[in-house]
């Protein structure tokens, strides 16, 4: 009795492992199809021990090697549903290799190796396609730790249309507009980037040019490495966006917590994104809407010279204007283009509307408290694209507002974000 109760007990936990092992594998498996620091893979990691767990204790009755098997075709099914027809004829192989084996009184290839072996294979290959990223952590950071002059705040709103393109869908933003320059901020109201994609964009920001930095998305290996280029001196925090592909590093990084967009894409693809939609969806939309709010008090309350933040709004999905997409996860979460997100241009301006209401607020607000603690600070908003809703020429129509004090108009003659590091930390050394 005591042995067979080892033996359940073995069976089990073995079960769990095998069972997590498959579900790490499936997370860098995506991992290597996106641009991601590597950091990034470890909260994913530890949630699938629960599932793990789950599986294990299910899985572990059938036996110390049949419920191998049965573990690694669960984990494929609760991380990638879609590969159970992999996973099935995983475990058929198997079945043939135990039907052949029986009359064999030789070494015998054990019911569940070749399932494990098969993960295991994929589990290294996979590390070692991103083993370069290893490197995101050892270059040396560069810059001053801090600087004598007045404290700077660079907001990144990502996706914020230019005043005139909102103008064109019924939406005005002067009353906004118009606070801001009570305050000290001057508008520039023909702003352009000279890319659209944001990685571009922030790619040229660092470098404090953009020439020779194509306006194109670029392959996943190219993204990866524009990614891991994206670097602020060491005197900067850089709060991160839930965005991992344009993650800054090289300073000291904070985070507002919640899920990132890997996460998002990789609960989008499980079988909980598949079963359960809404659920899925509504715990998106309320991660996403507490970074943003989180991250904003992060930047109001940064004590360093130098904080940079970049937040996901007004960038759809329009998190206070019904939240996620109604084709989430069939789109992406942060797809921007009517047309992506199945929408009119005329729903995708109302959800536009609704979203600068409640983000202009909050992005005042920190403004105010910025403003309260430091009356002397420099503080830029800009965006790194256009709305994407009406073809080339809004793509890069931006909105800028920077508060610079002593030095008015100081983006007159460059109101593009590629220029905006450059001159704002020529201005203020």
């Amino acid at each position: 009795m005591r042995r067979d109760r080892r033996q359940m007990i073995r069976g089990i936990l073995g079960a769990v492992g095998v069972a997590w092992l498959t579900m790490v594998t499936l997370v860098v498996v995506v991992a290597n199809e996106v641009a991601i620091p590597l950091d990034f893979l470890l909260r994913p990691a530890a949630v699938v021990l629960l599932p793990a767990l789950i599986i294990g204790l299910v899985c572990g009755l059938v036996g110390a090697v049949g419920g191998r098997v049965a573990a690694v075709v669960a984990g494929v099914i609760v991380i990638l549903p879609e590969l159970w027809v992999l996973a099935v004829g995983l475990a058929g192989i198997e079945a043939i290799i135990w039907l052949a084996q029986r009359r064999v009184v030789t070494t015998r290839l054990g019911v569940g190796q070749l399932a494990v072996f098969t993960v295991l294979v994929l589990f290294a290959v996979s590390l070692l396609r991103l083993a370069p990223s290893v490197a995101d952590y050892a270059a040396a950071d560069s810059g001053p730790v801090d600087a004598p002059g007045p404290p700077v705040y660079l907001l990144l709103l990502d996706g914020y249309p230019r005043a005139d393109e909102l103008a064109k869908l019924g939406i005005d933003t002067s009353g906004f507009i118009g606070e801001l320059e009570a305050r000290g901020f001057d508008h520039y109201p023909d702003a352009t980037s000279a890319h659209q994609w944001t990685h571009r964009t922030l790619q040229a920001m660092v470098a404090g040019s953009a020439d020779g930095i194509p306006d194109e998305a670029g392959w996943n290996t190219e993204e990866q490495a524009v990614r891991a280029a994206l670097r602020l001196p060491t005197g900067f925090v850089a709060i991160d966006p839930p965005a991992s592909h344009v993650v800054m590093r090289g300073g000291r990084q904070l985070t507002a917590g919640g899920m990132n967009d890997f996460e998002v894409h990789l609960l989008g693809m499980s079988l909980g994104g598949a079963l359960a939609r809404d659920w899925a969806a509504a715990l998106v939309a309320d991660s996403l809407r507490g970074h943003f709010e989180g991250s904003l008090r992060l930047l109001a309350s940064s004590d360093s010279s130098r904080t940079f933040a970049h937040v996901l709004a007004p960038h759809p999905p329009f998190l206070y204007a019904g939240g996620v997409a109604q084709c989430w996860p069939d789109c992406g979460i942060f797809d921007v283009t009517p047309s992506s997100l199945g929408m009119s241009l005329e729903e995708w301006a109302d959800g536009m509307s609704e979203q600068l209401v409640a983000v202009n607020a909050r992005v005042m607000t920190a403004v105010d408290d910025i403003l309260e603690r430091h009356p002397n600070a420099v503080i830029v908003l800009f965006s790194d694209h256009g709305g994407k809703f009406d073809g080339a020429a809004e793509l890069h129509h931006t909105f800028l507002a920077a508060r610079t004090p002593g030095r008015p108009g100081l983006f007159e003659a460059e109101p593009h974000p590629h220029a905006l590091l450059r001159l704002t930390m020529e201005a203020y050394p």
